[in-house]
């Protein structure tokens, strides 16, 4: 599409919808697809009304509105095609009151002629309206394009319009067709000038590496961007594991969201597995626990704490934080306390508080 300029505008459009999608849900590809099949069908560019360009619309969508020119296509459509409805029966023999029948000539001949001459009266008001709309949207140039099938003899507007030209003298032969008045030449204004729109190519790239996870909310320079960018992976797939049995399933989640590829997981999953089997640590994702991932604490005073995970058992409740970057427990010290204090108004006494330092698969309990 890229190489083509008048596709220009059809992609970024494109890239527009999927920056909405993921602003919105997620990046899962599969899910997007979904949505996009269901999106693409009433998806549209939004065009500005100064531009100088042709907008193509339906007939019932143009009400109200006016334009300098209008081109009606195909105005040739049948006004008497057969319906089905539902009528009353005049029968006293038959069993049913009502039935869903066809409007044909035979259930005219059956007695229904009345029903069938107001559905055919009712459905040329319809269209006669629907001409008028069309007809009535042109400032200053109405372009109707129609023609008269020697094949289908069905009645349709293409015959309207037909016995109304020959009927009317003021129309005058040409050799595309049949014109009424005179199209005068109209001067540009400045606006109708200047409203252009130029859209360069996009610059485009297929190197996945290209596209790389960035913690952009940590600014310690100090750290290396690799060891950082891993840090930050194993965190958000920590966040999709309650128990330990949950680490296959969280790895292809993530997979599935562009985040990892099928090369990285066995890697991945070493890393998470030896993370995870921590003595320390091992024991809070066992499946009798009650497990809360990222949920918000609203203390008293309005402020929203967000634990990264939360282990609840009978006899004890862990607090467990993960950090990207090296060991400083003296510097979550008061985040995890601020935690501790939170937990305890909620009725819990014994709380422990351990921090996960990721990139060095260390574990600290915090006193």
């Amino acid at each position: 599409m890229n190489k083509n300029n008048n596709s220009n505008i059809y992609l970024r459009f494109f890239l527009d919808e999927v920056s909405k999608y993921m602003n919105t849900k997620n990046s899962n590809i599969s899910e997007f697809n979904s949505w996009w099949d269901k999106r693409s069908e009433k998806a549209s560019l939004i065009i500005s009304e100064d531009l100088n360009a042709v907008k193509v619309m339906t007939i019932h969508g143009s009400k109200g509105l006016e334009f300098p020119i209008v081109i009606i296509p195909f105005c040739n459509w049948e006004t008497a095609k057969n319906s089905e409805q539902w009528i009353q029966l005049k029968d006293d023999d038959l069993p049913l009151q009502s039935a869903y029948v066809p409007f044909n000539k035979k259930v005219a001949e059956a007695g229904h002629s009345v029903e069938i001459d107001k559905e055919i009266q009712e459905k040329t008001l319809d269209n006669m309206n629907k001409l008028y709309v069309a007809f009535t949207r042109a400032i200053e140039q109405l372009h109707v394009i129609s023609s008269v099938s020697t094949n289908n003899k069905k009645q349709g507007v293409h015959h309207w319009l037909s016995n109304f030209i020959e009927k009317d003298e003021h129309f005058t032969k040409t050799d595309f067709g049949f014109e009424l008045g005179k199209i005068g030449a109209k001067k540009k204004t400045q606006k109708e000038k200047n409203s252009v729109l130029e859209l360069s190519n996009l610059q485009l790239q297929s190197n996945i590496g290209a596209v790389k996870i960035k913690g952009s909310f940590l600014k310690n320079s100090e750290l290396n961007e690799n060891a950082k960018q891993k840090g930050i992976l194993i965190h958000y797939i920590l966040s999709k594991i309650l128990h330990f049995e949950d680490i296959d399933s969280a790895l292809g989640s993530a997979i599935l969201e562009g985040f990892i590829s099928k090369t990285e997981v066995e890697g991945l999953r070493a890393t998470l597995t030896k993370l995870i089997n921590d003595e320390k640590l091992i024991t809070y994702f066992n499946d009798d626990l009650t497990i809360k991932v990222e949920c918000d604490i609203l203390t008293e005073n309005g402020e929203i704490l967000r634990p990264d995970r939360i282990s609840i058992s009978e006899k004890e409740v862990c607090i467990i934080d993960y950090k990207t970057g090296k060991e400083n427990t003296t510097k979550y010290l008061k985040q995890m306390q601020t935690y501790e204090v939170a937990l305890k108004k909620m009725g819990y006494t014994n709380i422990k508080k351990l921090l996960v330092y990721i990139e060095e698969l260390k574990v600290i309990e915090v006193y």
